[in-house]
Parts: C-alpha cells; structure tokens; sequence
C-alpha cells in the first residue's frame, strides 16, 4: 500500500513539472511566476536562507551535550623507568641513597566515554539569537531577490511587446507601400504618372524593407532575454497572452497615484533594520565574552594491563569514572575587548546613520517615480491624440495621390511622420508602464 502511494504521489509531480517545463503562453504575472522559482538567482538566495538555518542548527548544538569515545592501546617495548628513595624500599639504605624501579607492565589498553555539557557562556547565548537573526536577514534576501526578478520581467516583458507593436507597425507599412507601388505601376502604364514616382515609392519600401528585417532581428533577441530572465532555455518557445494597451488598461491609475508609502513594510527597510539588530548583538557578544564560561564533564574508562589476546576477559579490566566542573574568565585583557566593542558600536552608529537616510531615500525615490508616472501619462494622452491625427493625414495624402494630385515626396514625407508618430504612441505606452512598474517597485508593490 505505502509503495503504491509513493508511486503515485512520484507519478503526479512528475506531472505538475512537466507541465510546468512544456507552458509556453504567459501572461505578465505568470511570467513572474515563473521566474520566481526558475530564475537561478532566486535559487542561489534559497540556497543562502538554508545555509542560514543550517547555521542555526550548528550554533545550537554547541549547547547540547557532546559525547566522544576514546579507546587507546600501547605496548611498551621499554618499561619507563622512575628514580625513588632507597629508604622507601630499605629503612637501613643510607639517607640520598636512591633506586631505579620500573613502573608499569608492558601491556597498558585504555577506554574512555566523556559527556561534555555546557552549562553557562555568554557568547553562546548572544550567537545563538545571532545565527537566528541572521537567517531572518537571508529570509529578507529572497524576498528582495524575487522583487528584483519581477522588477526585470516586467521590463523584459514590455520590450518584447514594444518589439512587436514595432514589427506589426513596419509589416503592415511595408504592406501598404506594396499596395501603393503596385497602384502606381499601373497608373505609369496608364501614362497617368512619370516613371520617377514609381522609382521614389520603390525606394521608400526597400528603405522600409530593411528596417523590418532590423525589427524581425530585435523581436528574436528580446524574447531570448525574457526566457533568460524568467528562468528558461532562451531558444525555449514563448507566447505572451497580454498587449501592451491591455495591461495598461487593467491599471487603476487612481489607486496607484494615491497610494503612498509604509517604511516599515518595505523590504529595504526591514533589511537594514535587521542588520542593525545583528550589530547590536554583536556588541552584546564581545560584552558577554566578558562573563565565565561554565561547563560540566563525566568520563568513565577502564583499564587494562594484559596481553591483547586477553582483553575479552571482562575480570582483566580495571574501572574508573569521574564528574567534573571546569570554569574560564578573562581576568584582565588590557583594552582589547573595550576596544572592540567601541568598534563595534562606531559601525552600528554608522549602520543607524545609513537607516535614517534610507527613510527619506525612499520617500524621495516615490515621489520621483509618482512625478515619472503622470508624466508618461500625460505623454501617453498627447501621443495618442497625435496619432489619429497623422493617420488621418497619411490616408489623405496616399488617396490624394492616387488621384494625382500628390506626389510621391508628399507620400514620403506623410509616411515618414506617421511612422514616427507611430514610434512615439508605442514608446510613450511602454514608458507608462515602464514608469509604472518603478513607481511599484519604489512603493513595495510586488
């Protein structure tokens, strides 16, 4: 029963990631996703937290119990030799009189097991909410890593869309530069025309030509940097489900505007709040090195003095154990320690230092961001309006010369504003979320 479970439970999450690994439509939000569990960076600050907490587990261990074995034989081929008082042996020997004796069998086999507990060190108290604080810094990295990553999504994301608004702009203008080639081909062969405002239109679209196949190119390299940044085999295949006019207009722009700061929930903050937190136990660390160190032991051994062949004789061994209490204290270290931990504070002044001026580095980068925004807006509008407007010219003028009474250089020039036109709409939308997604990130958004 318990295998068939663990086959099946193997069986769907081979599933869920194959699934996972073949999607290859995404829309802005599950790109970043994606990218939030695929990207390597994202990983590498996973891998920190658990070194972090395996840190912790270390730290803790120093105060549980540490036990050891000890096993030792010696065989010696010349038996130590002591020098004692002869009287010790003869009261009639004559007084500095002294014998050689030799101490000892030739065979000596020891076995130890010793318990070490600690029972009381500053430094250990202190490094133990230190390893704990540190994993919540490493914790904190994650999430400031995934807002990074999401940040360089969305920009990835937006410049394929803007690539291809770009590339759909040049198709559909190399398309009716065709159109109108075509028309004017007939209308010389009609002798309606001179030759020469064909050749000026032929021109103008192998000019447009070239500068699709530019597009075509930059359309392949933007969706191989969104794979990079979402975590994926760059030549993987790729589908974004959402336009650039679509994801703007599922932006309240009001609730954005009016959203404002909390310090305290920023990632930013919280960061550096937690890095003055470790340095202020830092300070407590060298302070607490101040303090005894208190610890207990027990060892039980046993001895034996015989050949090793009789060493299975439990009456062979002799046993022996004791219980013991060791104390340590610094008594006198000159300045060191004072000065280490006046080191110690001058970086936690400076940490604090740098806390105070994050508070209005923040605030500031909202209001520059606040000021980027409704300034794409209102570049947004303006272009907007402005395309219509050159739309409505370029119509009139390819229309107007199939009547002839415009040329092929009032072509190009109308053609040549749309474009441009066109290319000012698109860049002015991609800024709006561009400066979105900043004014996001500066709010702590993600």
């Amino acid at each position: 029963m318990r295998a068939t479970i663990f086959l099946v439970l193997v069986l769907v999450g081979s599933f869920v990631w194959a699934q996972d690994e073949s999607k290859t439509t995404f829309s802005l939000a599950e790109a970043q996703a994606y990218a939030v569990t695929h990207h390597l960076t994202v990983q590498n600050a996973q891998l920190e937290f658990d070194e972090a907490r395996k840190r912790v587990q270390e730290t803790s261990a120093i105060g549980l119990p540490q036990i050891s074995a000890m096993a030792d034989y010696k065989y010696y081929l010349e038996i130590p030799v002591s020098v004692v008082d002869a009287r010790a042996f003869n009261p009639a020997a004559p007084e500095g009189e002294t014998v050689s004796v030799e101490f000892g069998v030739n065979n000596n086999s020891i076995v130890n097991l010793t318990v070490d507990q600690l029972l009381f060190d500053g430094t250990f108290i202190v490094g133990l909410k230190a390893a704990a604080t540190y994993k919540t810094l490493k914790e904190q990295g994650i999430r400031m890593t995934e807002i990074q990553v999401k940040d360089l999504v969305a920009t990835s994301y937006y410049n394929v869309l803007i690539a291809e608004e770009n590339k759909k702009i040049f198709t559909q203008n190399v398309e009716k530069l065709e159109s109108q080639l075509h028309d004017l081909q007939q209308m010389n062969q009609a002798g309606f025309i001179e030759e020469i405002e064909v050749d000026q239109l032929d021109l103008i679209l192998s000019d447009a030509k070239q500068r699709k196949q530019t597009i075509d190119r930059q359309v392949v390299v933007m969706y191989e940097l969104l794979n990079f940044q979402m975590g994926r085999d760059i030549n993987a295949e790729l589908e974004l489900t959402e336009d650039l006019k679509t994801i703007y207009d599922n932006y309240d722009e009001n609730a954005l505007l009016k959203s404002d700061i909390i310090i305290g929930n920023h990632i930013d903050f919280q960061m550096i709040e937690t890095q003055e937190k470790l340095q202020q136990l830092n300070i407590k660390r060298n302070q607490a090195s101040r303090l005894p160190s208190i610890g207990a032991s027990y060892q039980l051994g046993q001895n034996s003095f015989v050949d090793p062949s009789g060493l299975t004789d439990g009456s062979s061994w002799y046993r022996n154990q004791f219980i013991g209490v060791h104390i340590s204290m610094p008594i006198f270290t000159s300045t060191m320690n004072s000065s280490k931990v006046q080191q110690e504070k001058i970086i936690l002044n400076r940490i604090q230092n740098n806390k105070s001026m994050l508070e209005d580095n923040l605030r500031i980068e909202v209001s520059v961001a606040r000021m980027k925004y409704i300034n794409a807006l209102e570049q947004f509008r303006s272009e907007e309006k402005n395309l219509k407007v050159s739309k409505k010219i370029f119509d009139n003028t390819s229309e107007i010369q199939k009547n002839g009474l415009a040329s092929s250089m009032d072509v190009t020039v109308s053609n040549n504003h749309y474009l441009q036109i066109q290319g000012k709409y698109i860049t002015a939308l991609y800024n709006i979320l561009e400066s979105k997604a900043t004014l996001d990130k500066a709010l702590n958004n993600y």
